[in-house]
């Protein structure tokens, strides 16, 4: 008989348990990642790079065989798979973001003096289907900034959005007037706003490759095959780093959103 009472909780347990987890998400937060880009020109970083250094270093983002592509889809898959399970809200599956008619149409909406013209634009490489957008936009009009715009279009489905960047830069390791040695940093810029465009959190990591490249009157080595394991390798470093950080990073979100 005792053996019998003890299977029957096991077995309503068992049924109970879908019930229960649908409960549970019943009052989950939403968010829409409504942009993921990359810069694909390693910034000066603390260098204060030159004429020649901006140079060359726009020929080598020009350059097809300098991708960094690579990092970009195994960022945007961290956020979609484990990074994403370790915040305390579910992200808006993507189809529903970059294929909802209003989002296809949305169109910048920057001051005439703060625009970006085709030439900055094209050293951006935008995750398929996403949009380039940045916090602001039009900064006279918060109406019209991009968070605020995105929530009407998405404030039926989604309790914030977020934005996602991406960028490489210069991290001086030494300096011995215009020579010395410098890294490659790895950043990593996400915001989140709330349903009225307020900020939840702002998250800026970075992490520097452990290997450096010279510097001579100014110019740091620009070769492919030597940025390029260095792109790679702080992209590592910043990864293991967020994945530290995002159980912090929950918390105060949990507290927010």
């Amino acid at each position: 008989m005792k053996k019998l009472r003890i299977m029957t909780i096991v077995m309503m347990a068992l049924m109970l348990t879908p019930f229960m987890g649908q409960s549970q998400k019943k009052g989950e937060k939403k968010v829409a990642i409504a942009t993921f880009i990359m810069n694909k020109k390693v910034q000066p970083g603390d260098l204060g790079l030159g004429g020649e250094a901006l140079k060359q270093a726009a020929d080598l983002a020009k350059n097809p065989a300098f991708s960094l592509e690579p990092m970009l889809q195994r960022l945007h898959d961290e956020f979609f798979g484990d990074l994403g399970d370790d915040m305390p809200f579910k992200i808006l599956p993507e189809s529903e973001v970059i294929n909802h008619p209003e989002y296809k149409a949305y169109e910048l909406n920057f001051d005439e003096d703060k625009g970006l013209n085709d030439e900055l634009l094209s050293f951006y490489k935008i995750y398929d289907g996403y949009k380039y957008l940045r916090e602001g936009g039009a900064l006279d009009a918060k109406e019209k900034r991009d968070q605020n715009r995105l929530m009407e279009i998405f404030g039926d489905q989604a309790d914030g959005v977020m934005f996602v960047q991406m960028w490489f830069e210069f991290k001086q390791k030494l300096a011995v007037g215009g020579t010395g040695t410098a890294g490659i940093k790895a950043m990593i810029w996400i915001q989140l706003f709330d349903k009225e465009g307020k900020k939840v959190f702002r998250y800026r990591e970075g992490a520097t490759s452990k290997k450096s490249v010279g510097i001579a009157a100014g110019v740091p080595v620009m070769k492919i095959e030597k940025i390029l394991p260095m792109c790679e390798n702080a992209f590592e470093r910043m990864l293991e780093d967020m994945e530290k950080d995002m159980p912090k990073l929950a918390k105060k979100v949990a507290k927010k959103l």
